[in-house]
């Protein structure tokens, strides 16, 4: 474990707290997110591995989803998957994006039948969209 997440990790156990840098929008403190994700799920911090769970699902972007489902995935975080997967869903535009990225490539590489839950979540929503639209 590196000393920055060890010294993030010490914090939370004595302050109950994270660090006051990770309340940023920086990649700093998204990174330290995943980081301390893992140790949280290592040491089985419940607490913080949900706080850091909250944190990614914030920080979602076309660039990074791929690579926090997976992290989702490896770790069994179901409500950051969740958010991962409405996040791709919300508009094909931005599901064709981030289809050409590394962390999707990585997704699909570690975990390939999350590819099918991420249909199931379009699919929900093109339904959602027909009953709405459809007239009385």
């Amino acid at each position: 474990m590196d000393d920055k997440v060890f010294e993030a990790l010490l914090h939370y156990m004595y302050k109950d707290s994270l660090p006051a840098f990770m309340e940023e929008t920086t990649e700093e403190a998204t990174n330290m997110a995943r980081h301390l994700l893992v140790a949280a799920d290592r040491y089985a911090v419940e607490r913080l591995k949900l706080m850091c769970e909250s944190k990614l699902s914030k920080e979602l972007d076309v660039k990074t989803v791929g690579f926090t489902l997976d992290l989702a995935e490896w770790y069994n975080c179901q409500r950051l998957k969740d958010c991962c997967l409405k996040y791709m869903a919300r508009d094909f535009e931005r599901l064709r994006d981030i289809k050409r990225t590394e962390g999707f490539e990585q997704l699909k590489k570690n975990h390939p039948l999350v590819v099918c839950d991420i249909l199931d979540e379009v699919i929900d929503k093109l339904n959602q969209q027909a009953v709405i639209t459809l007239p009385p």
